[in-house]
């Protein structure tokens, strides 16, 4: 007696945005009075709806549902309608949706480490640029330079626990330490950035502090 047909989102489709947006139509016996949303079995609202026509004993229902999805992670999920009418009659339509999103975050052999800063307090800075692609650690180390001769960085170091990585590998899902040695007569500040490697955007993860590492 009831019957629910989804034109958004389809079964198995990939949602990148941070809303669901639910658009669809009822055709019933009955009036719908209720339709509910789940997700994974969670109840997660109610739909609008629109009666749109009733035809050949047939109500036709318009329905509507956004909802702002931008704290769940990416994978897989379970979608339900549950459609209600006025008989209490009941009947669910349930599909499939992959949210997958570009996240700023570090990837294994991926890593990009930008712009580690020190700065003096009379406004000498030292800056460095590394981007780290399947590259080993001591390679980069290598790379430090001076820029002004009254500041200088002496090292950068990645650990896991404690352990410094050397073989410059890294671990998706994995927490890494970061840690910087700087020098100047006058105290050093400390900024980190890191890169999305896919999306090729810079973000900074801590400001200026005398802190080393993060």
């Amino acid at each position: 007696n009831i019957s629910i047909n989804l034109k958004a989102p389809i079964h198995e489709g990939v949602i990148e945005d941070k809303e669901l947006n639910i658009d669809g139509e009822i055709e019933s016996i009955s009036k719908i009075k209720l339709a509910y949303v789940y997700i994974d079995n969670n109840n997660v609202g109610q739909a609008k709806l629109n009666e749109l026509e009733f035809k050949e004993n047939t109500y036709k229902t318009k329905l509507e549902y956004n909802k702002d999805i931008s704290s769940l992670k990416d994978g897989v999920y379970n979608l339900k309608i549950l459609a209600i009418d006025d008989q209490d009659n009941k009947e669910e339509k349930e599909i499939s949706i992959k949210i997958k999103r570009n996240q700023e975050e570090v990837s294994d052999n991926r890593v990009n480490i930008y712009e580690e800063q020190l700065v003096e307090n009379d406004k000498n800075i030292v800056q460095r640029n590394l981007e780290y692609d399947n590259v080993k650690i001591s390679s980069t180390e290598k790379a430090l330079t001076t820029v002004y001769n009254k500041a200088t960085i002496s090292n950068l170091e990645v650990s896991l626990n404690g352990t410094v990585v050397t073989n410059g590998k890294l671990e998706q899902g994995k927490t890494y330490t970061i840690k910087g040695n700087g020098n100047s007569a006058n105290g050093v500040l400390y900024q980190f950035w890191i890169k999305d490697p896919y999306t090729q955007v810079w973000q900074m993860i801590r400001d200026y502090g005398t802190g080393n590492s993060m």
